[in-house]
């Protein structure tokens, strides 16, 4: 006598059904998690392009605001709008007597080179020192600067009289996009420099 028992378990037919919703869930599941890993990659490089840029303005405003400090009067201070001679405001020196003041700029934070190469802010911060990468990711730095009255100067023989200055800073967002993370400074004023 053949008897047909029950079994216990799954057919073909829900084994297949079975497995094919788990595929579907899992896809779904998955595009979440790559979804969400895209959010955090793109969230992370904003942030870094933003404490780069915070970075390089608190520095860059430290620096102009020093310009012309030269308490002992010994005609030391100077402001260096292009000092690679490139014609462009994309690069800056500032040398100054006030650390301590001593009738010299030899002392650190005395002569002050800042400018950007290959996504990198560079400074050196003492005459005859070595640069130093300050923040990176930044793309490109430019400076304005303004006479007394307001007027824009826009020759290097004319930033004797600046006495105000802004700047602005970019830094890469995202670098498969190419978009570009922004920063301009308000006015920052040159405090030890008068108008002539």
């Amino acid at each position: 006598m053949n008897r047909i028992r029950n079994r216990r378990g799954f057919s073909l037919v829900e084994l297949m059904l079975s497995l094919s919703i788990l595929t579907v869930v899992m896809g779904a599941l998955m595009s979440a998690v790559l979804r969400v890993q895209r959010g955090y990659v793109d969230q992370r490089e904003r942030v870094r392009a933003q404490e780069s840029l915070r970075v390089a303005q608190m520095t860059l405003i430290t620096v102009l605001r020093a310009a012309g400090a030269d308490p002992l009067n010994q005609g030391l201070a100077q402001l260096h709008p292009d000092p690679d001679n490139n014609g462009v405001f994309d690069d800056l020196r500032v040398v100054s007597d006030f650390n301590p003041p001593d009738g010299d700029v030899n002392d650190p934070l005395e002569d002050v080179q800042v400018w950007v190469r290959s996504d990198t802010l560079w400074v050196r911060w003492q005459a005859g020192g070595a640069a130093q990468a300050l923040a990176e990711p930044i793309r490109s730095l430019r400076f304005q600067y303004y006479a007394n009255n307001g007027t824009e100067i826009t020759t290097t023989s004319e930033t004797v009289g600046a006495t105000r200055a802004k700047f602005v800073l970019e830094a890469p967002r995202d670098p498969r996009l190419g978009t570009l993370e922004r920063i301009e400074s308000w006015w920052v004023q040159l405090r030890n420099r008068t108008a002539n």
